[in-house]
């Protein structure tokens, strides 16, 4: 295999997602023409563009109502955090930001806002045995789908 030499080339926040959905499809064409599997692009192709309008997430497991409300009455600072966050999130379901436009946006440093996202995977681990997250992250910003909006407002009307 060749070796593969990067360059820095600045973007526009607002095409960011664009460019790692292009650099995706392009590895992943570049990796079929060398496998022998493709030539041209077919009309069968999956585009992975997010701005295309037939894109939308998949849908990932909603936390239950139990758990939602546990995580918002928690008084650990990364659970306090992360509320703040989804009730941001929960505002604007399938917009997806970086972690220091959500710090902006809910008046928590940037760093502590990242040191709480780097610190769920053992807190939700040892509170609630599990990994996965009551939103999503795509390409590094986080967002929350309609359902996971909507799971996390019932619970917080309640």
């Amino acid at each position: 295999m060749s070796e593969v030499s990067f360059q820095t080339v600045p973007v526009p926040d607002r095409y960011v997602l664009r460019v790692y959905s292009c650099i995706t499809e392009w590895t992943a064409e570049d990796q079929a023409v060398a496998d022998g599997e493709v030539g041209a692009a077919g009309d069968d192709e999956v585009s992975l563009d997010p701005y295309e309008e037939s894109w939308s997430l998949p849908e990932p497991e909603i936390w239950s109502a139990k758990d939602l409300k546990s995580l918002s009455q928690d008084s650990v600072k990364t659970a306090r955090i992360v509320t703040k966050m989804l009730d941001f999130l929960a505002t604007k379901p399938e917009t997806f930001l970086r972690s220091d436009i959500i710090g902006r946006e809910i008046n928590v440093k940037a760093e502590s806002v990242t040191a709480a996202l780097r610190w769920l995977n053992r807190y939700f681990g040892s509170r609630y045995g599990r990994t996965d997250r009551p939103f999503t992250e795509m390409y590094g910003e986080y967002g929350v789908t309609v359902a996971q909006a909507k799971a996390w407002t019932d619970v917080r009307q309640n």
